[in-house]
């Protein structure tokens, strides 16, 4: 007869299968391939690393995502604290203000947020109607840093 003990590893060792298999396989696979194609070395990364533009779009990159980070830090953690000091009832009707974006699809939700940040937008129109002119915001690092951290911020929320 197995024990309490044995049962629970052997209950945890099916995920960890199941994450080996499907997780670090694809991820050894693509290590394997960085290295091996189109020839064995170290040949890709040493092209990569002396790319101006590939080095110019990773920084862009690290840049977008942590100023998502921290967007997502600096208005989820709030959101997060309310919802662990209010009470029960309020705290069900702000996980339902939460999970709402899940029940919607994110090409709407992105598809609203480029109707809303276009040239001649809602926003723009408002921002032109209290003098601010040429703002231009679709395809700027602040818009595509709104659009990403709405689509993370439920994540985050969960997470905290």
């Amino acid at each position: 007869m197995l024990s309490g003990t044995t049962i629970r590893w052997l209950i945890l060792l099916v995920p960890l299968a199941v994450v080996g298999v499907f997780f670090w396989y694809g991820v050894a696979g693509a290590l394997w391939v960085s290295f091996t194609s189109p020839e064995p070395g170290l040949h890709n990364y040493v092209s990569f690393l002396s790319s101006t533009t590939d080095m110019t779009v990773l920084k862009r990159t690290f840049a977008v995502s942590l100023a998502v980070t921290a967007t997502c830090l600096t208005f989820g953690y709030p959101y997060a604290y309310l919802m662990t000091v209010s009470s029960k009832r309020v705290r069900a009707l702000l996980m339902i203000v939460v999970l709402i974006p899940f029940w919607m699809s994110m090409m709407v939700r992105t598809y609203a947020w480029v109707v809303l940040l276009q040239n001649n937008g809602p926003l723009d129109r408002l921002l032109k109607s209290v003098g601010i002119d040429g703002l231009g915001l679709i395809g700027t690092p602040v818009a595509i840093t709104v659009g990403t951290a709405q689509i993370r911020m439920p994540f985050m929320i969960m997470s905290l």
